[in-house]
């Protein structure tokens, strides 16, 4: 019986919304076939980048935690790009295969913060960025 009230109470606690507010940004550049995804973001937070080649609307359920709406088409595929530092800026940079097909592709940022506030406890918040173009 404790251990289900303890599992209840931790649900609880983590059982955040989506915050509305975010400020993640994302850029992506294509420089002679080297293409850099930059995010600015909440500092010391998770970053990743969606990308794929539509852009539309794609809803991800996190359960307790709210829904994660993309700005991408499925399908897409999620980039790591670790911590964001002291600014809030990650990116990850990448060579161009010669074997891609050319056109223009799509990046979205998304940043995962963890935070333990005393006297309210632990939360989870996602913040997805704009959508970025990139030609290849």
């Amino acid at each position: 019986m404790l251990q289900k009230i303890l599992a209840a109470t931790a649900a609880l606690a983590l059982a955040t919304g989506l915050s509305a507010q975010c400020a993640t940004t994302t850029t992506a550049t294509n420089n002679a076939g080297t293409v850099t995804l930059a995010a600015n973001g909440a500092p010391m937070a998770f970053a990743f980048f969606a990308l794929g080649d539509t852009t539309g609307s794609t809803s991800i359920s996190l359960g307790n935690f709210g829904t994660l709406t993309l700005g991408l088409d499925q399908p897409f595929v999620p980039v790591p790009a670790g911590l964001t530092d002291a600014n809030g800026d990650a990116e990850v940079t990448f060579t161009v295969p010669s074997s891609a097909p050319a056109g223009t592709y799509h990046a979205q940022a998304v940043t995962v913060e963890f935070d333990i506030v005393p006297g309210t406890g632990p939360s989870l918040s996602f913040c997805a960025g704009n959508v970025a173009s990139f030609s290849i």
